[in-house]
């Protein structure tokens, strides 16, 4: 009888977990963003920004596929995106697309962005761009991705930099002269010659 009592309450622990998920074939059916655009500002070239986050939410009663989330400009992009938590291929590589995501009713995915902008023969700002699509039952949506990029000159000396206080002092001779052509990046401690 013990026995028989177990058997039950498993099989209905079994059935009541298998619950099956409606999925929203409706093409109005459309992701919601918590951002249409994500901005960076003054990014130095070689230098990677700061991480910017973004939501998509799925405001609807019924769960929705979404078939791809993709970055346009594919591995040659300068952005790297992370899906909630995934940031890389299983090859190690950088994600650049990602298929079969289920999003719940009233559920949401964080996206993260970031960006690193090559150099170029610029002296000026310059604006790189890419988008995400997302492929949603038949409908692409895009969030754009904005970087004003900056060529520098990065002033940086070897030294510990987990430790501060162990730095060596970068010293400026008296006749060395820095051009206006580009922004001057310094990192570290920088100090002019007494006297100077």
């Amino acid at each position: 009888m013990r026995n028989a009592i177990i058997v039950c309450l498993l099989l209905v622990a079994a059935f009541n977990s298998c619950t099956k998920i409606n999925y929203t074939t409706d093409s109005s059916d459309v992701l919601e963003f918590s951002k249409d655009t994500i901005m960076f500002d003054s990014v130095f070239t070689t230098i990677g920004s700061i991480t910017m986050p973004f939501t998509v939410i799925n405001s609807h009663s019924e769960a929705l596929l979404i078939d791809e989330i993709s970055l346009e400009g594919g591995s040659d992009s300068q952005y790297r995106i992370n899906l909630d938590g995934q940031g890389e291929n299983p090859d190690g590589s950088p994600l650049t697309s990602i298929s079969d995501i289920t999003l719940l009713p009233g559920d949401s995915i964080f996206v993260f962005v970031e960006v690193t902008v090559d150099p170029t023969n610029n002296t000026s700002a310059f604006i790189c761009e890419d988008r995400i699509r997302f492929n949603t039952n038949t409908v692409d949506q895009f969030v754009d991705l904005i970087a004003y990029g900056r060529n520098a000159y990065f002033h940086h000396q070897s030294g510990n930099w987990f430790n501060p206080n162990n730095l060596p002092e970068q010293i400026l001779d008296c006749n060395e002269v820095w051009t206006n052509d580009l922004p001057h990046v310094v990192y570290g401690p920088l100090m002019v010659e007494p006297g100077c």
